[in-house]
């Protein structure tokens, strides 16, 4: 892994730099979404726990116009992760500690910039880009990078600014990817670990935050939690 890192960051050849970091975004994409589905799936049809949030029928081809668009947002990722890597300070970071500062400090840098991003994407001038997401109201977590360009690029701010402002790693940038991808793959699995227990009402609802956002559109802006959405009024009110 270091290895490959190395070439992403400090390889001559850009070129090649972006051919690697394309096929780290189509790992990233395909591990953690076939993961998660089959995790999910297998939790649900196997051993009967849990259930679907939303169980109507998927649109015709929907997961293939995930998937074909998501292959084309990875090249974007890749663009991004190449443009982070060269910038970062360091190859790996020099401490656990380190490491941690900079985990920590991404998730709420990313996490506010995210929140008033999504909103924005949700006005009249932006929504045609949101759109396109928005194309799948039953979410799978191949749903998560079927994005339209320009929302993908909007997405990948406040990596970039990250990098640019405070001191990070090559490593600590895979991981942002790798955690935003296992993040955004639970939040559009579409389903309920919860959903046959009794009680547990808070973990019942954070579960079903984002499917509550593409179902209903106008609520449920956040991504690591639910903390901006009640701040600011957003948060859609239970059935």
């Amino acid at each position: 892994m270091q290895g490959v890192l190395q070439e992403i960051t400090l390889s001559d050849n850009i070129f090649y730099s972006l051919f690697l970091a394309y096929i780290v975004q189509l790992l990233i994409y395909f591990v953690i979404a076939g993961a998660v589905s089959l995790i999910y799936g297998s939790m649900r049809n196997v051993l009967g726990v849990g259930a679907l949030i939303d169980d109507r029928k998927l649109k015709p081809n929907q997961r293939r116009r995930e998937i074909l668009s998501s292959l084309m947002n990875c090249g974007i990722y890749a663009l991004f992760m190449v443009a982070c890597c060269r910038v970062s300070d360091a190859i790996v970071p020099s401490s656990f500690l380190e490491a941690a500062l900079q985990i920590g400090g991404f998730l709420l840098f990313f996490d506010f910039i995210n929140y008033f991003t999504h909103r924005l994407l949700h006005t009249k001038k932006c929504k045609r880009f949101h759109n396109h997401h928005h194309q799948s109201i039953r979410v799978t977590p191949w749903s998560t990078l079927s994005l339209h360009p320009v929302e993908t690029i909007l997405n990948q701010i406040p990596y970039l600014l990250f990098v640019l402002i405070f001191p990070v790693s090559s490593l600590m940038v895979m991981v942002f990817y790798i955690w935003f991808m296992v993040g955004m793959a639970n939040g559009h699995s579409n389903y309920n670990p919860f959903a046959n227990v009794k009680g547990w009402g808070m973990a019942k609802r954070y579960f079903g935050f984002h499917q509550a956002h593409h179902e209903y559109g106008r609520y449920n802006f956040g991504f690591i939690g639910t903390h901006w959405d009640w701040l600011f009024g957003t948060i859609a009110k239970d059935k």
